[in-house]
């Protein structure tokens, strides 16, 4: 109740709202120490109503004083490049991660803090290393790591599995994963809900790795698809779950998507639905299949 109190008093006073994290640590006697941690807010500065009155709060080492206009000015102006900065980041990274011979369909996908910086991950951190080791994409197999120029590298060859996660010392994870193609009706076919459940995979490791490395949100998320030949979506027919019919086809070609943002990852369904549907849209879906009608994750 006490914890429901404080995030109701947060929502009555406080815009735009704020993604608090409460926590009731017990002690002794049957008595709890409630930690409140406040995110870095892609939203700042933020407004406060209270007691009648209004205001932008700040904080100068211990002390609090309100902000002025020019103030209030500066740190919108820093925050939209903050967040710019790190779309372009990405997206360059992503990019650049795409093989230079792919002979089947390729799906990179990416994610940042948005306050990245320089050296913020530890990359010898066993709880780091650990969270990389189990970040598998189909079927819970355990590979450790290996070091390279950017941080750390998990990477699969070989076979249909084929992948390779990186994370970087600034807090970039991005994956490169091989999409096998099947022939069907004479053509190269995908299956577009194959992507839908490596985008969930990688987003819940990803999380996993940021705990590990004690890297909070906000994040920024997003993907590109690379198509080596005309691709035709397939899907189950209605009513005939075995016989499979196909959706639009795409052209070869480089096909980014838009950039998410996410205050945390914990809440995958949402973070990544609209990423989701944007695939079954290129393949004559109107959204992904997965996703029930109050949009929890049902395959």
């Amino acid at each position: 109740m006490t914890l429901q109190a404080y995030d109701a008093r947060v929502v009555a006073n406080i815009e735009d709202r704020l993604p608090l994290e409460l926590y009731a640590i017990p002690v002794a006697n049957n008595r709890h120490v409630i930690a409140i941690r406040v995110p870095n807010s892609m939203s700042k500065p933020h407004r406060i109503q209270y007691q009648g009155r209004t205001y932008f709060p700040s904080r100068r080492e211990r002390q609090r004083y309100e902000m002025d206009v020019r103030e209030i000015k500066e740190m919108v102006m820093r925050t939209a490049s903050r967040l710019e900065e790190a779309a372009d980041k990405l997206s360059t990274s992503l990019a650049a991660a795409v093989p230079q011979v792919i002979a089947s369909c390729s799906l990179v996908v990416g994610s940042i803090p948005v306050f990245w910086q320089n050296f913020m991950v530890d990359v010898r951190k066993g709880e780091v290393i650990q969270a990389i080791s189990h970040f598998h994409l189909d079927y819970g197999n355990v590979l450790q790591p290996t070091y390279n120029f950017n941080g750390l590298q998990r990477q699969i060859v070989g076979d249909e599995e084929e992948s390779l996660v990186q994370l970087h010392r600034d807090g970039m994870i991005v994956m490169n994963k091989r999409l096998p193609l099947v022939q069907q009706y004479g053509r190269d076919c995908l299956r577009p809900t194959a992507i839908d459940i490596l985008l969930r995979a990688f987003v819940g490791h990803s999380s996993d790795v940021y705990t590990a490395a004690s890297i909070n949100g906000p994040f920024l998320l997003t993907m590109l698809l690379e198509a080596v030949s005309n691709t035709t979506g397939l899907y189950p027919m209605r009513g005939m779950p075995h016989v499979e019919a196909a959706g639009a086809t795409i052209s070869p070609g480089s096909y980014p998507f838009p950039v998410v943002q996410a205050d945390n990852f914990l809440d995958v369904d949402k973070v990544i639905r609209p990423l989701c549907d944007q695939v079954h849209q290129m393949f004559g879906h109107n959204a992904s299949p997965y996703f029930n009608a109050d949009g929890v994750w049902n395959p």
